[in-house]
C-alpha cells in the first residue's frame, strides 16, 4: 500500500513538474523578453523538465535536489507571496507560487515518510 501511494505521487509530482516546465518553455517564446529573464526561464525550464523525468523513477538521492529547490523557491518567491498576502492581493501568479511551494513542501515530507518508513518497517 505504501509503495502503491509513493508511485502514485511520483506520477502526480512528475506530471506537475512537466507542466511547470511546460510553462517555462513557452514563456521563453516571447522574444520581447530581457536576456535576464531568458535566461532565468531557461534554467528553470531545465530544472523542471529533469525533475519530471526523474520524479518517475524517485532515486532515493533525489531528495536533496528537492529540497534545494524548495529552500531556493520559498527564498525567492515566499516573501513575494507573503507581502501579497498581507496585502490581500494575490495575482495569478502568487496563486501558482503558493501551489507550488506546498506541493514541494510535501513532496520533500512525503519522501522524507517513505524513506523513514522503508528503514523501520523493512518494505
Amino acid at each position: 500500500m505504501q509503495q502503491t501511494s509513493h508511485r502514485a505521487a511520483s506520477w502526480v509530482f512528475a506530471t506537475l513538474f512537466g507542466v511547470a516546465a511546460t510553462y517555462h518553455f513557452f514563456v521563453l517564446l516571447d522574444s520581447e523578453m530581457p536576456h535576464a529573464l531568458v535566461m532565468r526561464h531557461l534554467v528553470f525550464f531545465l530544472v523542471d523538465a529533469t525533475f519530471a523525468a526523474l520524479a518517475w523513477f524517485w532515486p532515493r538521492w533525489l531528495l536533496l535536489p528537492v529540497v534545494v529547490l524548495t529552500v531556493q523557491q520559498t527564498w525567492s518567491h515566499g516573501g513575494h507571496v507573503w507581502q501579497a498576502w498581507q496585502h490581500r492581493h494575490i495575482d495569478p501568479l502568487g496563486t501558482f507560487t503558493i501551489g507550488a511551494l506546498f506541493v514541494l513542501t510535501f513532496l520533500v515530507a512525503q519522501d522524507l515518510i517513505k524513506q523513514r518508513c522503508t528503514r523501520t518497517c523493512g518494505t
